[in-house]
């Protein structure tokens, strides 16, 4: 995989399993429950944004998070509700549905419509 990367940073051409197809421009990152059931998190970003599910929260005005990394590299300001943000939001949930559809997650992670489930 890094190696492809090296030979084409554009990761066109880099297909492998279980992620088949060019590589992705955002990066993923995941905390499971170890501790308890609030350190459950998903998250993508491109260094530029980045979007958090948080699967514990109770409805989707808590579970969502989105932060412009360029203005506010400290995560200081929560983004997700605003609603100069809201394509923004749907562009980065809709990526994560995709992401785990395409990882085969399954229906309790994302249901028939593509919505997240907590």
């Amino acid at each position: 995989m890094l190696l492809c990367l090296l030979r084409d940073p554009s990761g066109a051409t880099c297909d492998y399993a279980p992620n088949p197809g060019p590589w992705r421009p955002w990066l993923d990152m995941e905390h499971s429950t170890c501790y308890n059931e609030t350190n459950h998190w998903s998250a993508l970003t491109d260094g530029r944004m980045k979007y958090v599910f948080r699967a514990w929260a109770p409805d989707l005005a808590t579970q969502e998070q989105l932060f412009n990394l360029t203005t506010d590299p400290g995560e200081r300001v929560q983004l997700s509700q605003h609603a100069a943000y809201g394509a923004e939001l749907a562009l980065w949930r809709g990526r994560m549905a995709r992401q785990f559809q395409d990882e085969g997650r399954g229906a309790g992670w994302v249901a028939a419509d593509g919505t997240l489930l907590q």
